[in-house]
């Protein structure tokens, strides 16, 4: 790519952030954005009232008769310009703070949003993290540095024109002047702002992984190993390391920057200095009056004021505008699991047969797949144990039938029906889920279980239902306020739970939603075996009208099951009933002979 291709491109993609920023500046309230603009326009015309004033005070400062005429005229006037000012300062400060507020929360809001609703795919990707982390953490700041920076900017074009103007009119060499003398600066700074965005760009990884290292550090999930493995001095040793890294690089880029930008102001002031020069030499030779000298003067140091400005705010606004490609990266990603035009009515089929055919899948950025040419069919209105050890490829199957992830290659089908002809939408609203690490919300007890269905938060039996089915009743009423309790210590008067008890408000929660097809995967790895069967007891009485894959790497769990799946290396290597893959004398039977599992034989 040649050298102005390049800036051809960089400068359309510096023009799409802008045009992002001021989008998000405008929509998040239009009329604080509209009068944050007029205050703008505003701050930029006083400072040419400001001069003018002060050229008129002088001029008649020289006529005056007595002092109080003098005050009470133009000295009266520069005061009411003085505080005039102020008061469009101060105005536009409190209108700013406001808006800014607004545009952070709606930036927020819209990086959740994209990033909620996003393809589980790209959770899978480190990439994806590099800019959600800049988009998340970052983005917000930028897009009111962007509105800000060019605030100023339209400020202070609006001034610098109107001084160069005035004093155009009285030579006509001076605008070429303070254009030549900003020249070298402003080309320092924007191009040290992209060398600032490389660097901030080839830190990512580092700064993630020192925020990783801090939440081991700090974080309650981490304490007690920490401790017990005296991990602290070593995670605070690469956590320095990271740091420092950090600190050094950005440290020899501030120096270089400081030179680069110094040399660039010493040029600036060497050609403003000759154009000072010659305006002495006309007030000398009596071409212009005294005013007009306070005028030039006072213009003199409002240009150079308002030209430092205007540069520092352009790089800075670059240096902004660089940044927020990776909030444009994060809202204009795209599903790739869509709805077709016609879906079909997945209710209507729900209690169809499952088929994986011929089903291949390898996750984003791997080279082994997780899934290898699968074949198997999940009967419907059954329990189907799915077992397999670590890493067979148990919970991947759970997750396309989500439709988190499409296969690479085969298809998966309801009832002779593609499952890609639904709605994900509609699909995931017929499913009860359970994954391996469910999530702990840091809300009371009762709400953790009616999450699971918030169409019916007011159903005590459903509620009853199903914290006793779960085996979280007797969590709940341990509780010190029984279902009303505060969970986990994020908050004041929160109570922390184990991993089993958050387990089973998870399961509570699968159970409250009583969908027709459920997915749960490892529901019972923090269980206690009492615990353990108590609750496989409860669900295969509540399997009757239901389709139930429990994904498990526990023996014990097949007890339970109608069918059972083996699996191996993303493969299926056996699959029938327990009594039939019992009779085989393959890989579950070789397991079931090593363990005290009792199965019914039918």
């Amino acid at each position: 790519m040649g050298f102005h291709r390049y800036w051809i491109n960089a400068f359309k993609g510096r023009f799409k952030n802008l045009l992002l920023a001021l989008r998000f500046f405008w929509e998040c309230s239009p009329k604080t954005a509209g009068l944050s603009l007029a205050l703008v326009i505003l701050a930029g015309l006083f400072p040419l009232l400001m001069v003018n004033v002060t050229r008129h005070v002088i001029n008649q400062f020289d006529s005056i008769e007595n002092i109080r005429s003098w005050l009470t005229g133009s000295g009266l006037l520069l005061l009411l310009t003085i505080i005039g000012r102020e008061a469009i300062h101060l105005l536009g400060n409190l209108i700013r703070t406001f808006h800014e507020g607004r545009v952070s929360d709606y930036v927020n809001s819209r990086a959740q949003q994209i990033a909620s609703s996003a393809d589980m795919a790209h959770y899978e990707s480190s990439t994806f993290y590099d800019h959600l982390y800049r988009a998340g953490f970052e983005s917000d700041q930028h897009v009111i540095d962007v509105t800000e920076h060019m605030a100023a900017i339209v400020s202070g074009t609006i001034t610098l024109l109107g001084l160069l103007f005035l004093v155009g009119r009285y030579s006509s060499w001076l605008p070429i002047v303070f254009f030549a003398a900003s020249l070298p600066v402003f080309l320092t700074l924007i191009t040290q702002s992209h060398k600032r965005y490389q660097w901030n760009q080839s830190m990512t990884k580092i700064q993630r992984k020192s925020r990783y290292l801090n939440w081991l550090l700090v974080g309650q999930e981490s304490a007690g190993e920490l401790r017990i493995y005296g991990l602290q001095n070593l995670l605070v040793k690469k956590y320095k390391e990271l740091r420092e890294k950090v600190l050094l690089t950005r440290t020899k880029l501030d120096q270089k920057q400081a030179l680069w930008v110094s040399g660039a102001n010493v040029l600036s002031l060497c050609l403003l200095g000759g154009g000072i020069a010659l305006l002495t030499q006309a007030f000398q030779s009596g071409a212009i009056d005294n005013g007009s000298v306070a005028l030039i003067g006072h213009s003199i140091l409002l240009c150079r004021q308002s030209t430092q400005t205007l540069l520092s705010e352009t790089a800075s606004l670059y240096r902004a505008s660089l940044f927020l490609a990776d909030l444009d990266y994060v809202i204009n990603l795209k599903p790739q699991i869509n709805a077709p035009e016609k879906p079909k009515n997945f209710t209507s089929l729900v209690h169809h047969e499952i088929r994986f055919s011929n089903v291949s899948f390898t996750y984003p950025e791997m080279e082994a797949p997780a899934i290898k040419h699968l074949t198997v069919t999940i009967p419907p209105k059954k329990l189907t144990v799915i077992l397999g050890k670590n890493g067979s490829g148990k919970s991947t199957l759970g997750k396309m039938l989500c439709r988190f992830f499409d296969p690479d290659d085969g298809e998966i089908t309801l009832g002779e029906i593609p499952l890609k002809a639904f709605d994900p939408k509609q699909l995931r609203n017929h499913l009860g889920c359970l994954f391996q690490d469910p999530v702990r919300y840091y809300f009371s007890a009762e709400e953790n279980v009616i999450f699971g269905n918030t169409d019916i938060r007011n159903d005590p039996k459903a509620f009853a239902k199903a914290i006793n089915s779960s085996m979280a009743a007797s969590v709940i009423s341990d509780l010190p306020n029984g279902k009303d309790t505060q969970l986990g210590r994020w908050f004041q008067e929160g109570t922390e739970l184990s991993g089993g008890q958050w387990q089973r408000l998870a399961l509570a929660r699968t159970h409250y939603a009583n969908r027709p097809i459920w997915i749960l995967d490892e529901p019972t790895s923090a269980m206690d075996p009492w615990t353990e069967r108590k609750w496989l007891e409860n669900t295969r009485q509540d399997a009757v009208d239901k389709t139930i894959i429990l994904i498990t790497h526990r023996i014990s769990s097949a007890a339970i099951a109608d069918h059972l799946i083996v699996m191996d290396s993303g493969q299926v290597v056996e699959s029938g009933s327990p009594s039939e893959l019992l009779e085989q004398r393959g890989i579950f039977a070789k397991l079931y002979n090593e363990s005290a599992t009792q199965f019914p034989r039918t």
